[in-house]
């Protein structure tokens, strides 16, 4: 049966984000933070706000794009004098807050208004995404409410959703990280390549390999802990398990509209259909292939490093007696 863990290692190389483009990220949201904190201090004469970086960046499971349009997310927890956390009646506008971190950061930048955040787009092929938040920073407990300009302040604590993630990484050490990524590669390929409604978004990814994540055995190969981690996914999605986004309590799967589940299930299931072929091909070629068609190009094609016996048949010969 082909190994294809060096393989998929090699294919984890290609998909990481390059140190190049982290440091473009970086770069920019550390310029845009200090904007933002002159405007509040400077023009508003409101207390500068907290920063904390969030998502696949803060997990550090972004993957390197097809498209190469890649993304940083920073959360802004305004701390304006007058807002009293518990008193949504203190609180801006939802229109309100949008606007003073678009005028914070316009100077000199494209920038467009999403629902969820204020978007901010370089021409290296990248942007930062600025959520906005109001948290009661003396109370654990509190979840903090996110600037939605469609829907007002709701419940969203990407700060609670990396510790979960850590929290299993701990557990589960650097494979589950990488399934994720590769599960992510996956996405990537069949939404930008082959034009599939994947119906499941990044970090509903990463929730489901946290949830369902197993180690094949104490070998711990990248293809088999894959095989079956996906498979787990398969199985509860089929079952409707309940996928919670952490302290928030929202389940994700049960909120999601059937057309989605239906696409990612049946993805899923076809994918799977695949390795299972890779997992019990014995030519290394023939499997590297089948993960390609999966995969993309990215993934490393592979020569047999051991004779095939389809290729190079036994000849048996019979001695004869003296």
């Amino acid at each position: 049966m082909a190994d294809m863990s060096k393989e998929f290692l090699e294919f984890f190389d290609k998909i990481d984000l390059t140190s190049a483009k982290e440091k473009n990220l970086r770069s920019s949201r550390d310029a845009l933070r200090k904007d933002i904190k002159n405007y509040f201090q400077n023009t508003l004469g409101e207390n500068q706000p907290k920063f904390h970086i969030q998502g696949s960046m803060a997990m550090r499971t972004t993957v390197n794009p097809l498209d190469d349009e890649y993304d940083i997310d920073d959360g802004i927890y305004i701390k304006n004098k007058d807002i009293d956390p518990n008193d949504d009646t203190t609180w801006p506008d939802v229109d309100e807050a949008h606007t003073q971190i678009v005028d914070a950061v316009s100077a000199g930048r494209v920038v467009e208004e999403k629902d969820t955040c204020v978007r901010v787009i370089y021409s290296k092929n990248y942007h930062v995404d600025l959520p906005i938040y109001i948290k009661d920073f003396d109370n654990e407990d509190f979840i903090p409410k996110l600037a939605h300009k469609e829907s007002g302040w709701i419940e969203s604590d990407p700060k609670a959703n990396t510790k979960y993630f850590l929290e299993k990484k701990d557990v589960h050490g650097d494979q589950m990280k990488r399934i994720i990524m590769y599960l992510k590669a996956l996405k990537d390929y069949q939404e930008t390549e082959l034009n599939k409604e994947f119906g499941v978004s990044g970090f509903e990814l990463t929730l489901l390999v946290c949830r369902d994540f197993i180690t094949y055995d104490e070998s711990k190969r990248e293809d088999q802990t894959f095989h079956q981690t996906l498979e787990n996914i398969l199985h509860k999605c089929l079952a409707s398990i309940p996928l919670i986004k952490p302290k928030v309590n929202e389940d994700l799967w049960y909120n999601k509209p059937n057309e989605d589940k239906a696409s990612f299930v049946n993805i899923l299931n076809d994918v799977l259909i695949e390795i299972r072929k890779a997992l019990d091909e014995t030519s290394e070629s023939i499997a590297s292939e089948i993960y390609r068609q999966i995969f993309g190009l990215r993934f490393p094609k592979s020569d047999d490093k051991k004779p095939n016996n389809q290729n190079n048949p036994v000849i048996i010969t019979s001695a004869t007696s003296g």
